[in-house]
């Protein structure tokens, strides 16, 4: 009976200087508080530092706008803090209230991320969540089918962040599993123990190929749903837009090179995400996800926007395939503005 205790006792000891160990190598790497684990989350979204405990309420005598995006609203390129200025200044003028925007819009980021980034800023009270998505979730379609998975767990980025999330409630108080988890794959991937998707820019060109079968309009479907489903919980309206693009008829990456293209700056080529022809079509079949989802849900504080059938598609709103030149970016704002102040929602409370 003493053995069987002792062995108790060190098995249980065991364990706890493992999770000490854990935690103390996992936060000293990351320069997280040791008792604050659940806050390494922020080594994936760091923008989500700039909403947590935050304070929002509805306030008449402010506008809160929270937005799910990428590349587009992000701020450390100039078409993005463009659109987030202009968008403060004519909604503010438009409202007649100081607008507050809390952007967790990050280049590269896809519908996947927006949904887990939602899952920890929808517990606040923002008068209107912009969604805008399209282009990034077609890199995920650049693998074989029986490796798509769809969590997107084949892609190596996103095998880490669902590692965390797997292991979301408890990691606060014990974040040994999830180290665990962490370190399995860190092997796999060190050790070509599991194949994954290519960074991005860095498309696999053995796999290429396979972009060519869409497989991420359920998934896309799912990420867009969930944000609706949480929007709806808190009574907050919610504006989805359909993914503007250009892809000129005579696109090739010999012209891309060669700045022939009817495009302003010749920023990215197309083949960052994949083909250029797959691309297109993840990019419509993604946009008819947004558009059955907008009127297919028959949700009052839904909005929808076909921006992709509004902007002209021509070097004088596109950079590239997606990313907008100044006049481009202010025809965006336009027609979100215009299209907010029309809600009646939002009219009402002017």
């Amino acid at each position: 009976m003493v053995m069987k205790n002792f062995n108790v006792f060190v098995v249980l000891l065991a364990l706890l200087l493992f999770e000490v160990g854990a935690r103390v190598l996992i936060t000293a790497k990351s320069k997280t508080p040791i008792f604050k684990t659940q806050e390494l989350i922020y080594t994936c979204y760091d923008e989500l530092k700039d909403i947590n405990g935050l304070s929002i309420i509805k306030d008449n005598r402010y506008f809160d706008l929270l937005i799910l995006s990428a590349s587009i609203f992000d701020t450390d390129y100039d078409w993005g803090k463009q659109i987030v200025e202009d968008l403060s200044r004519r909604l503010g003028k438009e409202l007649n209230k100081t607008v507050r925007i809390h952007n967790l819009s990050r280049k590269a980021m896809s519908s996947r991320d927006s949904k887990i980034k939602a899952g920890y800023a929808l517990d606040k009270d923002f008068d209107l969540i912009l969604w805008y998505h399209g282009i990034n979730d077609v890199r995920a379609n650049n693998c074989p089918d029986q490796l798509y998975k769809d969590d997107y767990s084949h892609y190596l980025w996103y095998d880490k962040v669902n590692a965390f999330q797997r292991f979301k409630r408890i990691n606060k108080f014990l974040i040994s599993p999830y180290c665990v988890n962490l370190a399995w794959i860190t092997i796999q991937e060190k050790f070509k123990l599991k194949e994954y998707v290519s960074e991005y820019w860095k498309p696999n060109h053995l796999w290429i190929d396979h972009g060519d079968k869409i497989k991420t309009g359920q998934s896309f479907q799912d990420n867009l749903l969930f944000v609706i489903k949480k929007a709806k919980e808190r009574n907050i309206p919610m504006m989805v837009m359909t993914f503007a693009y250009y892809v000129p008829d005579d696109y090739s990456l010999e012209k891309y090179y060669k700045r022939e293209l009817d495009w302003a700056k010749h920023d990215w080529p197309i083949e960052v995400i994949g083909k250029h022809d797959n691309v297109r079509k993840g990019m419509e079949i993604h946009n008819k996800v947004i558009e059955d989802v907008a009127i297919g849900t028959g949700q009052d504080m839904l909005m929808f926007l076909d921006m992709n059938n509004i902007i002209e598609k021509n070097k004088d709103n596109f950079r590239d395939v997606c990313h907008f030149t100044e006049n481009g970016a202010r025809v965006f704002v336009d027609n979100i503005v215009n299209r907010i102040v029309k809600e009646p929602h939002f009219k009402n409370n002017r």
